[in-house]
């Protein structure tokens, strides 16, 4: 054989280092190293463990890359494999987890439905953060809530009686203006408990004249529920909170005789006070909301005339708005 014609064996060390595989069209080689006469059986051994250790290499390579086989030959019915490394479009798990664990997280809808993860502190309160950085995030800024301390409130409204106040004779009653302040304490988020009093007005007609103005004044002390803000978020509600209240305490009244009675004496008794109450907190800032609510005040008892005694109904649906505070 002449030296420009050597045999053609399957070179595996041209082929681990890059060279191009024999194109298609070229005799086909049998790389048997079984039967591969060219090949001492200690250089077959070799090339087996090179080809072992490359490949669990390989699979060691758990870094986030790719990895594409290519096949330059067949030796021993087996392929020889040289590794491509690519970088992958997104990073693996592994670095995401490892990135997300380095600081606090709590979760927020965006826009799109889906959760996206942010700094508890940062993105629960909307501190630190300007408003095109939120909407960028896809979150949309709400005020701080301060659940717990004192809250204020300051309401007006207006007093709907309903039903006549002075049940025997034909009589009655004009819708009356209502002021109504309240001083509670947020135990917890939920609830909060304080004294709540209240004024309402109403003019009596007896037949066609005046018989007089009634004043009511109601002390009671008053219990409120509220869901808290994180379950009002998940519902999907950020604006405003519901609320409901129990208040039971006294009614006190004032009568003051119409010109046509005189000095004829005319007393009303103090009666027991159960007020239901439902309304909406919508939060204007941190410390503010503006706040509406309707009430039902109960109001029964019995009031003298010249000695005489009879039954009244004073009961009423009350309408607020106002504002309250919380520090």
């Amino acid at each position: 054989m002449r030296h420009d014609q050597r045999s053609r064996e399957c070179d595996v060390s041209r082929y681990r280092h890059g060279c191009d595989p024999p194109e298609p069209s070229d005799t086909a080689l049998d790389c048997n190293t079984a039967s591969s006469p060219h090949l001492p059986r200690e250089r077959i051994a070799s090339i087996d463990t090179f080809r072992a250790g490359a490949l669990f290499a390989v699979v060691l390579l758990h870094t986030g890359l790719s990895l594409t086989l290519s096949i330059p030959c067949t030796w021993a019915d087996q392929p020889i494999v040289q590794p491509t490394l690519g970088m992958t479009d997104q990073p693996s798990e592994i670095i995401k987890e490892a990135t997300a664990a380095r600081e606090p997280l709590t979760t927020l809808p965006n826009k799109n439905g889906r959760v996206e993860q942010q700094v508890a502190e940062r993105k629960g309160t909307g501190e630190g953060l300007t408003k095109e950085e939120l909407e960028s995030a896809g979150v949309t800024a709400v005020a701080k809530q301060h659940p717990l301390g004192w809250v204020f409130g300051f309401r007006a409204g207006i007093a709907i009686p309903t039903q006549k106040v002075l049940e025997n004779p034909s009589n009655s009653t004009t819708v009356g203006p209502l002021a109504n302040v309240e001083a509670l304490y947020a135990l917890r988020e939920w609830i909060r408990v304080g004294i709540m009093f209240e004024w309402h007005r109403h003019d009596i007609d007896l037949n066609g004249p005046q018989f007089g103005t009634l004043n009511i004044f109601s002390l009671l002390p008053t219990v409120e529920l509220r869901p808290t803000p994180e379950a009002m978020r998940d519902r999907g509600i950020k604006w405003f909170i519901p609320y409901a209240s129990l208040g039971t305490g006294v009614n006190f009244h004032s009568f003051s005789n119409a010109t046509r009675l005189g000095n004829t004496p005319v007393s009303f008794s103090d009666t027991f006070a159960l007020r239901l109450a439902g309304g909406l907190d919508f939060p204007l800032t941190s410390h503010l909301a503006f706040n509406t609510e309707i009430a039902w005040n109960r109001d029964s008892g019995t009031f003298k005339v010249n000695g005489a005694e009879a039954d009244f109904n004073a009961s009423t649906l009350n309408l607020l708005i106002g504002l309250r505070g919380q520090f």
